[in-house]
């Protein structure tokens, strides 16, 4: 027994509706068959209605709509414009009509309601800007769908007002993928990126770069999970180097190791303590896999002032300058010397700090000479114990 149209009272044989595919037969299952009836009566009244309130807003469109959008986004634009399973739509009828100029020299081709405003699945081209929006309408509003940019971005999504609102995708021209929410246009909240380099960044985006806590995947291996500040790694996090299995574990500071961290190498080698400007600087513990260590001052990435070095077999308690051991005699003070050298001077010599005189007459340098009584610019401080 065929359904009867509350407008037309016909039976099957006038109404004509819409029959979906398979792929959509599940998504339209529990739509009342009434929604996608085409009544022809109720169409007819609609175009008598909208040909009295057309010259309002402008004129059916002479030209060729198709070929009216540039083509490089007539090549994107699809027959099936978006899910439209993925907003809430109205229940009012819809009609069709011919493409329609607006004085402004905008066209539209797609639905209206019976207040004739566009409403359902719709193309609106913008002639001025060159740009284009696809999607569902609404009283008016464009409420989702996708929107080709004069720079050519395109945004697919969610949108309010006749800007990105909601859940979104920003396509760029360079290549470059956006997905997340979007407030009054702007990027606001957990995105994921997808930049053209193969690079990738999931976490926090705000005021147009990244912000709080996000992950960043670098193209040549590099990984990073933590905290960023406007688009630079800062506070706590953890970066490793996926291909050498390297990684430090610490806190960051404009892009670089700052404060206390951990840094292991895959061979089990590490070292425990403070960098600045992402050298070791202050207090900090080496240690290498085969025993080696180091367990004091460092600065500038090299062990520098007191320190305790561990061959394996033995530990040294020594200075160190500048990476390079310090030989120091001990110190005998009832001992004939031939010179002293004051603690102020031996400071400014070692860079470390000495509270008393020490006997220097049994000193040797690197270039194997004695100590003659003067110290000469080639001079520098045996590390023969060692």
């Amino acid at each position: 027994m065929g359904l009867k149209c509350s407008s037309c009272q016909d039976n099957d044989y006038d109404i004509d509706f819409e029959t979906p595919s398979n792929n959509e037969k599940s998504e339209k299952s529990n739509q009342n068959p009434q929604s996608i009836h085409k009544c022809k009566k109720e169409q007819e009244s609609f175009n008598n209605i909208f040909k009295t309130k057309l010259p309002e807003f402008g004129e059916y469109f002479k030209g060729d709509f198709n070929k009216l959008i540039p083509e490089r986004i007539r090549n994107m634009i699809t027959e099936n414009i978006i899910d439209s399973t993925r907003y809430t739509l109205s229940t009012r009828r819809t009609f069709e009509s011919p493409p329609i100029e607006f004085k402004n020299g905008n066209i539209y081709k797609g639905n209206w309601n019976e207040e004739c405003e566009m409403e359902g699945e719709g193309i609106y081209y913008l002639r001025n800007e060159n740009a284009l929006a696809e999607g569902i309408w609404e009283k008016g509003e464009l409420i989702g769908g996708r929107i080709f940019l004069p720079n050519n971005d395109i945004y697919e999504g969610e949108i309010q007002n006749s800007i990105f609102n909601g859940n979104g995708k920003l396509i760029c021209n360079d290549g470059t993928i956006y997905e997340g929410n979007f407030i009054n246009g702007e990027k606001n909240g957990n995105f994921k990126i997808f930049f053209n380099d193969g690079s990738k960044y999931f976490g926090g985006y705000y005021n147009e770069n990244l912000n709080g806590e996000g992950e960043f995947f670098w193209n040549n291996g590099f990984y990073y999970k933590g905290n960023f500040s406007n688009g630079k790694l800062e506070g706590k996090g953890i970066l490793k180097n996926e291909k050498s299995k390297s990684e430090y574990n610490g806190f960051f500071s404009n892009n670089n190791f700052e404060g206390e961290g951990i840094f292991k190498w895959n061979n089990g080698t590490f070292y425990k303590g403070y960098y600045h400007l992402s050298k070791r600087n202050g207090k900090g513990f080496y240690k290498e896999n085969n025993g080696i260590s180091f367990n004091g001052n460092w600065s500038e990435g090299k062990t520098n002032g007191l320190g305790e070095f561990n061959d394996g077999n033995k530990i040294y308690k020594c200075f160190w300058r500048k990476g390079e051991p310090v030989e120091v005699p001990s110190m005998e003070t009832t001992m004939s010397i031939s010179r002293k050298i004051s603690a102020e001077d031996l400071n400014d010599l070692f860079f470390i700090p000495l509270d008393e005189d020490i006997d220097i007459s049994q000193l040797k340098f690197l270039n194997r000479d004695d100590f003659d009584g003067n110290f000469e610019p080639n001079d520098n401080i045996s590390t023969s114990t060692l």
